[in-house]
């Protein structure tokens, strides 16, 4: 039981990006502590010989002016204030972050036999609750995205072909460089074919 939590966009203070080669010489913030963040963080410094800035989030407002890239959430971005100092967006998702319910076998034989049924009815109901609420909220994403237009910033495409080549990169070196480690192989080729099946019409 899982469920969609947020979507993070690159953001571009000055420069508007057209291809990941872009990011040559740029400060790019990666959330320190933050695993994954640090991780292809590394992988885009290694590749696209971009700087990384480490720094917990709460400190990125006050370094804005070292700052050249940015990835988040668009409520992160205008809640925090960083909105008013980037003028591009690129318009392709970098990352849908997933959340799931986690229980240990050892707590769940504490609940007594007669409610473990019930327990794992009403954790799935309000999964699905969540799931709907969050299906809402990438509707409310692109209306913060046509606000961050109304505000001068402006949305960013790359083309299939630069797409293509990003996820060549990231697919080799992030997807595959960490599975066994924070995931699974099986979930990995799981994934991979769900996403052959959806660009192939297979599933919608």
């Amino acid at each position: 039981m899982v469920f969609q939590i947020l979507v993070l966009f690159i953001y571009s203070q000055k420069e508007p990006m057209r291809d990941l080669r872009d990011l040559r010489g740029k400060v790019m913030w990666v959330w320190d502590g933050d695993y994954l963040g640090e991780f292809i963080g590394k992988v885009v410094q290694e590749e696209f010989q971009a700087k990384l800035l480490r720094l917990p989030i709460q400190n990125v407002k006050a370094n804005l002016d070292h700052i050249h890239i940015v990835w988040e959430t668009p409520y992160v971005l205008i809640m925090l204030g960083w909105d008013t100092s980037f003028r591009y967006i690129l318009s392709h998702p970098l990352k849908f972050s997933f959340a799931a319910p986690v229980m240990s076998q050892k707590s769940f034989s504490k609940i007594p036999t007669n409610y473990q049924k019930i327990f794992e009815d009403v954790l799935r109901k309000y999964i699905d609750v969540l799931t709907n609420i969050n299906r809402e909220s990438e509707v409310k994403i692109f209306e913060i995205i046509l606000f961050y237009r109304k505000m001068g910033i402006k949305m960013i495409d790359f083309t299939p072909k630069k797409v293509k080549e990003a996820e060549d990169i990231f697919r080799e070196k992030v997807w595959v460089a960490l599975k066994d480690k924070v995931y699974p192989s099986w979930l990995l080729t799981e994934m991979l074919t769900m996403i052959h099946m959806f660009r192939t019409g297979e599933v919608r």
